[in-house]
């Protein structure tokens, strides 16, 4: 096989990969990772299967991740999803949009209007009085000899209001949450398709709404597409997995999809967590990704990842080999060479890249080396198209013309002109709206023939270029930005974006590269020890999330040198220890922090304090203690006028109230925190919880299932998975109670694959044990037994006590309702054991009492 690119052989793996091609529009979704050192050939054996794969009727999706640390999290699945225009799905922040308006330019007439289902408002009042607020800031403005000017943006309380103007209508767009440029390019489109519909009627419109009333079928898809703000960036990570599979795998079910992952080597973190979820998640689609990556290049990320899906089974490998001499000497044919092929299979050790390049230069002496052909086909460009391709090797794999021309000092038709003749050349080619390196080495070698001082100097000019080009996209490209301006040693610039790009990341719960960017600031901040201390705190927030906790304690220790950060140091320290079960450590540093808030007078960090304070007293045991500190943490709460953290409190004492049996209590709390936390719907679904669990211990299941259901409808909302996984146990145990075994199954089948999807292996024992309680009932102790067992056995190796005491309780009894006393007896013993160790006083009481039983 040969193509003009010099694809040759591979007879076999691209026989194995049309195999794949062929399963894959069978519904037998997979992913397939093509490998090879540099030049070997895999991006064009990858282009070969794609034309075929597009001949079958696949829709090629393709990305690219990109080297260094100008990588965004996500990179290449945005690069490929930009196709589709579910590109939108990686914002970092996602508004809700509420309301959506149609607007006549000149008559102010409303055209159309949707709406979400639970928001209220007059249209033609709020529309009239927006136009009026627009009249007026304009004729005010233009007062300031700046002309008239149109009014884009509005903000009201949690609401802001987004306006984007055509020729002959305005569309209105009021959302809870942020803007984002997704957003604000949809209403673009929309506007255009509007107007390119109804432009020739709303030129001559005379108010008849009959001939304009389809032109709001086209804002239909904005209430669904933006429908949920997002505020936990966990959460917001979740959902942009399971979005990005649903999605896709919803676009495979009408097409067949090929996406193309190239350089996989370089993928950041979140983009490989994202492959490993997909690869779960398409075995039954049509969708087929294929991934190339050079073994020698693998990152210590992608390794992992690996190494997990091997172990799984969950993807298909084809190693490229180096060609043989037969195959050196059909890719040399076309060329009319006809000496010395012995000598270039040689030196090329059958690299196709080698042997192309060597070719293309049409040199007779044939270099040791690849880099030394490139270097002289480069060298032969000489003047200002050697220039553009030098350049274009700082500004990365891939550039934009703009910020090449700024870079270059060079005006458009002249670069246009050089870059003309690079393509010509196969140096570089065309890639979606930009242009890329026709290889990865072609770069490398034009980058390292800069001297350090003039790579320096490009790249600083390639960072003001990308901040001009981009000014009003600028959130785009952070990462990359704060790439060049660390390059280029612009300190001030350097940390302004790499902050902004930590900040963008942490958003997208990209931990690890928010770190990265965290940490270069703080390279670049030196002794400006007021921004210092700030990023030494969010860089010990992240080493707290990742669970790096010596890490964290070591940024806080350091970032107390600042006696103003020194409380909320000594809080997160605090913290740290606490989930270390090192109370007496926590104690110890929260009553540092509260001394030093108690001088400042801050209420609200009280409040919190507080609350962490009460829940260590209550897991030693010390109750009243605990409710003393939390009606505390509900004082400052309420001396702050702090909604969250008196909705805490309240859920706080509501747990205490519960513990102890005391459900009315129990309950008043919890709504009282329902209603303080409506706003906040994650910790609103964590309340709703609450009070399931405590309408079922006060057997009022019919309550008990109306807020577990409550539960699963918010969690699914927010994206919440597990939160989904606890409403759906929190149900079945329910309809276990009332011996509703066919709902009981059901509610426990749906939660039991969710958390094997998301390897929650706490919540899969939950679910077996939930099994093992729903088999008994059926008198199939058989089975009963067997996943009682399997909880048991995942329990003692996670270590978590309370949790194996409620299954060996639940295991008990079991065997008591079979009539094996014995045993029972020796389960609810081992029971006992386990909540005493875990100090739940409640539960070792309510263990005593069904043991005594046995001797009544």
């Amino acid at each position: 096989m040969v193509s003009e690119n010099g694809f040759v052989d591979r007879e076999k793996e691209f026989s194995r990969l049309k195999k794949l091609v062929e399963r894959t529009s069978k519904g037998k979704g997979r992913i397939v990772f093509v490998t090879g050192e540099a030049g070997i050939g895999k991006t064009r054996i990858v282009d070969e299967i794609g034309k075929y794969a597009e001949s079958n009727n696949f829709m090629i999706l393709k990305g690219r991740c990109a080297f260094g640390a100008d990588a965004d999290p996500f990179l290449p699945f945005i690069d490929a999803l930009k196709t589709l225009g579910l590109d939108y799905l990686f914002a970092e922040k996602s508004p809700m949009v509420e309301y959506v308006f149609v607007v006549d330019n000149d008559s102010s007439l409303l055209l159309s209007e949707i709406k979400r289902e639970d928001v209220e408002m007059d249209s033609q009042i709020f529309t009239s009085m927006l136009g009026a607020v627009q009249d007026f800031v304009s004729d005010s403005f233009s007062k300031f000899g700046k002309g008239k000017r149109r009014l884009d943006v509005l903000g009201y309380e949690d609401y802001r209001i987004l306006i984007n103007y055509g020729d002959f209508v305005h569309l209105v767009v009021v959302i809870s949450g942020t803007e984002n440029n997704f957003l604000k390019n949809d209403m673009k489109k929309i506007v255009d398709k509007i107007e390119k519909n109804y432009g020739g009627i709303l030129k001559k419109w005379g108010g008849d709404m009959d001939s304009v009333k389809g032109a709001g079928d086209f804002t239909s898809s904005l209430i669904s597409k933006y429908d949920t703000p997002f505020f936990d960036p966990k959460l917001r990570r979740e959902t942009i997995f399971r979005d990005v599979s649903t999605k896709l795998i919803e676009k495979s079910k009408k097409q067949p999809v090929f996406l193309f992952i190239d350089d996989l080597h370089w993928a950041d973190p979140s983009s490989l967590n994202l492959l490993y979820y997909l690869s779960r998640d398409i075995k039954e689609s049509s969708l087929l990704i294929c991934c190339a990556y050079r073994p020698e290049d693998v990152s210590k990320n992608l390794m992992n990842i690996l190494r997990i899906m091997k172990k799984e089974k969950l993807f298909d490998e084809i190693r490229l080999k180096n060609l043989g001499e037969n195959d050196v000497l059909e890719m040399i044919k076309p060329y009319g060479v006809s000496g010395g092929i012995d000598e270039i299979y040689e030196k090329s050790n059958g690299n196709p890249l080698y042997v192309s390049e060597f070719l293309r230069s049409g040199e007779n002496e044939i270099p040791p080396k690849i880099e030394d052909i490139i270097l002289g086909r480069v060298e032969k460009l000489g003047g200002e198209t050697l220039k553009v391709l030098e350049y274009a090797s700082i500004v990365g794999e891939s550039f934009d013309f703009d910020v090449l021309s700024k870079t270059t000092n060079m005006d458009e038709e002249k670069l246009g002109l050089c870059l003309e003749n690079l393509l010509k050349k196969h140096f570089i080619s065309e890639y979606q709206d930009r242009y890329k390196f026709e290889h990865g080495m072609i770069k490398d070698v034009l980058h390292s023939n800069f001297s350090i001082k003039m790579r320096e100097i490009i790249h600083k000019k390639v960072g003001f270029a990308m901040e001009d080009v981009y000014r009003d996209k600028i959130n785009d490209v952070l990462a990359e930005l704060a790439f060049h301006f660390s390059k280029g040693n612009v300190s001030d610039k350097a940390v302004k974006y790499s902050l902004l790009a930590g900040e963008k990341a942490k958003n997208l719960y990209a931990n690890h590269e928010a770190l990265r960017h965290y940490e270069n600031a703080l390279k670049f901040l030196g002794k400006k020890e007021d921004k210092k201390v700030d990023v030494l705190i969010r860089i010990g927030d992240l080493h707290n999330i990742l669970g790096e906790w010596d890490n964290a304690l070591k940024c806080y220790e350091e970032a107390t040198i600042d006696e103003e950060k020194k409380p909320e140091c000594y809080l997160r320290i605090g913290n740290i220890y606490r989930k270390r079960d090192e109370w007496d450590k926590a104690l110890e540093y929260y009553g540092k922090s509260m001394d030093l808030y108690q001088s400042v007078n801050a209420p609200s960090a009280l409040s919190e304090l507080y609350n962490n304070i009460g829940h260590i007293y209550s897991l030693k045991g010390d109750t009243k203690k605990a409710l003393s500190y939390y009606k505390k943490s509900l004082e400052s709460a309420e001396i702050a006028n702090d909604k969250k953290w008196m909705g805490e409190a309240f859920r706080s004492i509501g747990l205490f109230y519960d513990d102890r049996g005391d459900y009315i209590k129990a309950e008043q709390c919890f709504k009282k925190s329902a209603d303080l936390l409506r706003d906040d719907l994650g910790s609103l679904s964590k309340v709703y919880n609450s009070l399931s669990v405590v309408y079922y211990n006060a057997n009022e299941y019919n309550k008990s299932i109306e807020y577990a259901t409550r539960k699963i409808k918010i969690s699914e909302k927010i994206g919440d998975l597990r939160g989904v996984g606890y409403g759906l146990l929190n149900a079945c145990r329910v309809y276990e109670k009332r011996k509703q075994i066919v709902e009981a199954v059901g509610y426990c089948n749906k939660a039991f694959a969710l958390f094997k999807k998301m390897k929650e292996e706490r919540m899969i024992a939950a679910s077996f044990m939930h099994y093992g309680i729903i088999y008994g009932i059926k008198k199939d102790f058989v089975k009963s037994f067997f996943y009682f067992e399997k909880a048991v056995s995942m329990l003692k190796k996670l270590g978590i006590l309370y949790d194996l005491g409620e299954t060996y309780f639940e295991y008990g009894l079991m065997n008591k309702h079979k009539g094996d006393d014995a045993n029972a007896k020796k389960l609810l013993e081992k029971a006992m054991d386990s909540f005493q160790a875990a100090g739940a006083e409640k539960y070792v009481e309510k263990v005593r009492e069904e043991i005594s039983k046995f001797s009544q």
